[in-house]
């Protein structure tokens, strides 16, 4: 799980990043901070909500996949 907050036009893009793998559960490769090798995620879910003017807050939750 995972809760990001960003300005409206960051959460527009990282929704839209979200929305094009969503449509054929696509994965990503995601390097972890700290982390030498980067590993395979889908988004399960994710909901966005906008507090203040030009602040969002996006909520979304992964999953590791593995894929040969």
């Amino acid at each position: 799980n995972l809760t990001l907050e960003v300005s409206e036009t960051d959460a527009d893009t990282i929704e839209t990043f979200l929305d094009d793998r969503a449509l054929d559960n696509a994965s990503f490769d995601f390097t972890p901070p700290g982390e030498a090798s980067s590993s395979k995620f889908v988004c399960e879910n994710w909901s966005k909500q906008i507090p203040y003017v030009n602040r969002a807050t996006i909520q979304a939750t992964f999953r590791e996949v593995f894929e040969a």
